[in-house]
């Protein structure tokens, strides 16, 4: 249950980072991190190396998720604006 709630989770985050390139470019390259970090066969290399500690495993992505999305949503509210703007003209 744990595995497949990794890979749903991870395969989603690389899914919204694609999506996302389109309103943040910045926002999708760190839903692509989070989900890097969280696909359970990566997640698994990165455990083996031993050089980041599991405390931190975690935190990359959470704090690549949050980040991502503020990112689209400060992005997005710009595209907002705009639009609001053409149909007020």
């Amino acid at each position: 249950m744990k595995l497949a709630l990794k890979w749903i989770v991870g395969i989603g985050c690389l899914l919204f980072g694609i999506m996302a390139f389109v309103t943040s470019i910045i926002g999708g390259i760190l839903f692509l991190i989070a989900g890097v970090f969280l696909i359970p066969p990566i997640f698994d290399k990165i455990n083996k190396g031993g050089k980041i500690n599991r405390t931190l495993k975690i935190v990359i992505p959470i704090v690549c998720v949050f980040a991502g999305f503020i990112a689209v949503g400060i992005a997005g509210s710009g595209e907002v604006n705009k639009a609001m703007d053409k149909i007020k003209e």
